[in-house]
């Protein structure tokens, strides 16, 4: 028969209240991670609500950089809707240059409805170099559609400034084009001898300016002539 000696008792018992308070502070301790995960948690989410448009443009721009409008038309979309213009946001600041893109993407991309978008967005936005961008990519929007009275107006519109040079080129040279097709040849000759003289015009604008100097020619001094039987409007050039 064993007895437990009043020390045993004593041990044990100690033992006993050691284990429960290992345990009470296992359990605060999981409560306090518990409460810190959430209340960052709850931090985060706004930080991420503000990011996330941002990073959403800044991608939808890196692709519109790289002329792969047709992928960044959807973004852009998605952030013009989450954004109406008649709402005010944490993100109003980027609306404007969402506009912008949306509508360029959708002029790339050909969408009929673009045309009348773009000229509203050209009538109302206080942003004079992106009226003038805008009015740059709707005349190469009408050049390609070959209606050549509206590519003059909105070349006319854009101006050099905004542009770059393979850009100044190409509106150079489809504005010289379009008073070409149009039979306004006097318009059309110094934009031509423009387009002769620069260093970044390539071949085929080099091909084609020259021959459509040749008629030009032919037409101002009034000579008769052979090359006058074959002329037609030029054909466009679509990259």
């Amino acid at each position: 028969m064993m007895f437990v000696t009043e020390y045993e008792t004593s041990n044990f018992a100690t033992s006993n209240k050691l284990n429960e308070s290992t345990t009470m502070i296992k359990q605060k301790i999981a409560f306090l991670l518990f409460a810190a995960a959430f209340s960052f948690s709850a931090i985060a989410q706004p930080t991420h609500a503000v990011t996330d448009p941002e990073k959403k443009f800044k991608d939808a721009k890196a692709l519109f950089v790289q002329e792969h409008f047709a992928l960044a038309y959807p973004l852009f979309a998605e952030l013009k809707a989450a954004n109406p213009d008649n709402t005010v946001s944490d993100h109003t600041y980027i609306n404007d240059d969402v506009n912008y893109y949306y509508i360029v993407c959708r002029l790339k991309l050909q969408e009929p409805k673009a045309a009348p978008d773009a000229r509203h967005y050209i009538s109302v936005v206080n942003n004079e170099p992106r009226r003038q961008l805008l009015s740059y990519h709707l005349a190469k929007f009408y050049f390609t559609k070959e209606d050549f009275t509206n590519a003059i107006n909105f070349y006319e519109r854009a101006g050099l400034e905004n542009l770059s040079n393979d850009e100044i080129g190409d509106a150079k040279f489809e504005r010289a084009y379009s008073y070409f097709n149009l039979k306004q040849f006097a318009e059309a000759k110094p934009l031509f001898d423009e387009i002769q003289q620069m260093p970044i015009a390539n071949i085929i604008y080099r091909q084609i300016t020259t021959t459509g100097l040749s008629v030009i020619m032919i037409k101002i001094i009034k000579r008769p002539c052979g090359l006058l039987n074959w002329w037609k409007p030029m054909p466009i050039i679509k990259a």
